[in-house]
């Protein structure tokens, strides 16, 4: 069973609007991944997209990875798999030939703050939530934040 996933609409204006789907917070499991980095390959390939947002759906922008990902990983290599992904998906966001914007809405925290790092622009409502959650415990951001 899938742990969360993404949903994407474009509009008539062109605008692609990637939802993270993952309630009640919006973690960013391995299943969110694989979903987000297809939606937006999608997105950067279609003639019709001229740009994209990136937001979560409900009252949460994403709190970041779920945490249940490091019971799912008993092998070394299924960690850099992972490890992988997460870089490959910040590499497509940094590159990406079209504008993309992160629309925050409640929390961004963690990894959830990083990937709205990636994006080339960030918009906030005044109930938005910004913090590295992990510093407190001495961890180094894993995302590259």
């Amino acid at each position: 069973m899938a742990k969360g996933t993404t949903e994407m609409e474009v509009g008539s204006d062109g605008v692609a609007v990637i939802y993270v789907v993952n309630p009640p917070v919006n973690a960013l499991s391995i299943d969110v991944w694989y979903s987000l980095k297809r939606h937006y390959e999608e997105a950067l390939q279609r003639e019709d997209v001229k740009a994209i947002v990136l937001t979560g759906s409900g009252r949460s922008f994403s709190a970041g990875l779920d945490v249940s990902v490091f019971a799912d990983i008993h092998k070394p290599e299924q960690l850099k798999d992972h490890c992988i992904l997460i870089e490959a998906m910040t590499d497509i966001f940094e590159d990406a030939g079209k504008p993309s914007v992160a629309a925050i809405d409640g929390p961004a925290l963690g990894g959830g703050l990083e990937i709205s790092m990636v994006c080339q622009a960030r918009i906030s409502t005044s109930n938005a939530q910004l913090g590295l959650t992990e510093l407190q415990f001495g961890v180094i951001p894993g995302f590259g934040g």
